[in-house]
């Protein structure tokens, strides 16, 4: 009999380990990104004289040249702040005199793809007006562009644009920007 009971223990043990282990997973994956820097000067947006991180691309016609009209914004230090070069204290050191801003979002050869909205054939177009290579395009396949610290300083200036397709409708976007000095 005490065999036979613990033979009855042992597989209710054994069913109730075996129903954890085919008991359900759930999980997912956590994004964090951030810039590591000695130079502490926030970076912010302005567009047309205010500081918003929204900017109105204004209509594109599916129709005619397709465009709308050019938006210009800066990136620039904001509170007074302006980065300056600095050493590095290596043995090997090294003046920092440009910043690389570089961009993450939805793009693909032509542009920044919409997140939302029903112009989903339409494109933003980012072109980075005053970096180190004038009027350098960001894509997917050039995702950032370099300025000096003096342009940065002035304002690291981009022009945009909205490329409509033959979709018409609302078109919405967004990018990250993060700035390294190098």
């Amino acid at each position: 009999m005490m065999k036979h009971n613990v033979m009855i223990i042992s597989s209710l043990a054994l069913a109730v380990m075996s129903g954890s282990a085919m008991a359900g997973i759930n999980g997912g994956q956590v994004e964090f990104s951030g810039v590591v820097a000695n130079a502490t000067c926030d970076i912010g947006l302005v567009s047309n004289g205010s500081s918003s991180n929204v900017i109105d691309l204004g209509t594109a016609s599916t129709t005619g040249n397709k465009q709308s009209s050019q938006v210009s914004f800066v990136l620039q230090p904001s509170n007074a702040c302006t980065v300056t070069p600095t050493t590095t204290g290596s043995t090997t050191a090294t003046t920092q005199t440009q910043a690389n801003i570089s961009f993450t979002g939805n793009f693909d050869s032509v542009g920044l793809k919409p997140t939302s909205g029903s112009a989903t054939d339409a494109r933003l177009k980012l072109i980075a007006a005053n970096s180190v290579s004038e009027n350098t395009e960001i894509n997917k396949s050039n995702n950032s562009a370099a300025f000096t610290l003096a342009e940065l300083n002035k304002g690291a200036s981009f022009k945009t644009y909205l490329q409509a397709g033959a979709l018409s409708g609302d078109y919405h976007s967004n990018l990250v920007y993060s700035v390294t000095y190098k």
